[in-house]
């Protein structure tokens, strides 16, 4: 185990001393492998930034001591690791900043160059590499589907949407907070697919929708104004499809 600071600084664990370290859950539980999941080459390993949510602990952000724990038979792919996920978080932090300051241009580039980095980032000539469900990776969708529904760029945030969702169904078994999040996301898709200018169809909208409304009803009031409107774009789609089918 190496925690890895912002200055590349390396603590290697268990000390010399004899120690032990304090590791996350996220790290520790085999079951959550897939969302901390990361390859150094072609040599897997764990690891996560003190600062993305911890899947059993709940948020862990610690902006005066930022550091990345990963897991690693060797030595240097843990500490290349780290140095990874750190600079994709620091463009994540750069991208928050600039979208909270209302620079959605600029938070977009940062958002999609952090996404790209999920996919491969060199490092002293290595390339990392996160898994598909990694929490970093989620956290930075999450985001670049903010900034693109706020640029009301509904073609990009639908297809961000559905590659978000991929992993929020996975997740979504673990915390209620990931159930929370993915019925509000499949109810924002089920919006898009309903409208044919961000490239949807009525039958995808209808299957979201149906898929969105257990988790919405579970969560929410039966009076909540988000299930009635995913249960009228429902309704609207299906009458829709109806009246096609008529016309054939």
């Amino acid at each position: 185990l190496a925690a890895v600071g912002e200055a590349g600084a390396v603590e290697f664990y268990p000390p010399a001393d004899g120690g032990s370290a304090s590791i996350p859950a996220s790290l520790a539980y085999e079951d959550e492998r897939k969302f901390t999941s990361l390859k150094v080459g072609d040599r897997g390993g764990r690891g996560l930034v003190l600062g993305d949510p911890d899947l059993r602990g709940g948020a862990t952000f610690y902006k005066s001591c930022l550091r990345a724990l990963c897991s690693f038979d060797d030595r240097k792919e843990a500490r290349l690791a780290g140095l990874a996920l750190l600079r994709i978080h620091c463009r994540l932090v750069k991208a928050e900043d600039s979208f909270g300051s209302g620079k959605l241009r600029e938070a977009g580039a940062e958002a999609w160059g952090a996404l790209n980095d999920c996919e491969g980032l060199s490092i002293e000539g290595s390339r990392v590499r996160l898994g598909k469900h990694h929490i970093t990776r989620i956290r930075a969708l999450s985001l670049f589907m903010d900034i693109t529904i706020h640029l009301g760029d509904f073609m990009s945030a639908r297809s961000t949407i559905e590659m978000l969702c991929g992993s929020l169904r996975v997740l979504c078994s673990k915390p209620a907070a990931a159930v929370g999040t993915t019925s509000f996301v499949l109810a924002i898709l089920a919006k898009l697919e309903a409208d044919p200018l961000s490239g949807g169809s009525p039958e995808t909208a209808v299957a979201v929708a149906k898929e969105a409304l257990p988790l919405l009803d579970f969560l929410r009031p039966s009076s909540d104004s988000v299930i009635a409107e995913v249960q009228a774009i429902m309704n609207d789609c299906l009458a829709e499809l109806r009246l096609g089918g008529e016309d054939a």
